[in-house]
């Protein structure tokens, strides 16, 4: 459930509900003072709507934030490069690539929000020694991609449905290995 592309919180869903139930004219007993349906009406709507939870939105860590940054991947690269130079290394730069993946939340709202259940996605990224990256690829969890999961993904960008997570596996790996990695 989104507003703007964000998750829903309880207080949106209260809100709507609310507007929903006056534009309708429906017979109702919503808090008409707040414009709000009540609490017991969402626990209602939760039973209701099996693929819909209640969780705790958490924004992306500091360390995490900080830690993927121009100093820490220039000392990166310069290690490598001076590991790779000894006795005149044989790899140039634009054969040597980084991947590496993480799993990101779709939602990025503080609090507490109403989203569809496994709303997570796994983004691989890929960049050699030169710095030139590849086209990121995302995992989602599902067995059927939709054309509109793949809206606003930059140019070249690979999307792999897995139907148990969105977490990466080897088979996975191996797939974006032999379609997304090597044709480039």
């Amino acid at each position: 459930m989104q507003k703007n592309g964000f998750p829903l919180t309880i207080d949106d869903v209260r809100k709507i509900a609310y507007q929903f139930a006056e534009q309708l004219n429906l017979n109702h007993r919503f808090n008409r003072e707040t414009e709000k349906a009540g609490y017991d009406w969402l626990q209602g709507f939760l039973r209701r709507n099996h693929d819909i939870t209640l969780r705790k939105s958490e924004g992306v860590s500091l360390a995490r934030s900080t830690a993927m940054n121009k100093l820490e991947v220039d000392a990166y690269f310069e290690l490598l490069e001076s590991i790779l130079t000894v006795d005149d290394g044989v790899l140039k730069p634009s054969c040597i690539f980084n991947m590496d993946e993480t799993g990101l939340q779709l939602n990025n709202r503080l609090g507490h929000v109403l989203a569809e259940k496994g709303e997570t996605i796994t983004v691989i990224a890929c960049c050699n020694a030169e710095g030139t990256f590849l086209p990121p690829a995302c995992i989602m969890k599902g067995k059927n991609k939709k054309p509109e999961f793949e809206d606003g993904m930059p140019p070249g960008s690979k999307l792999f449905m897995s139907p148990k997570s969105a977490y990466i596996t080897s088979d996975l790996f191996i797939e974006w290995l032999k379609t997304h990695f090597v044709p480039r």
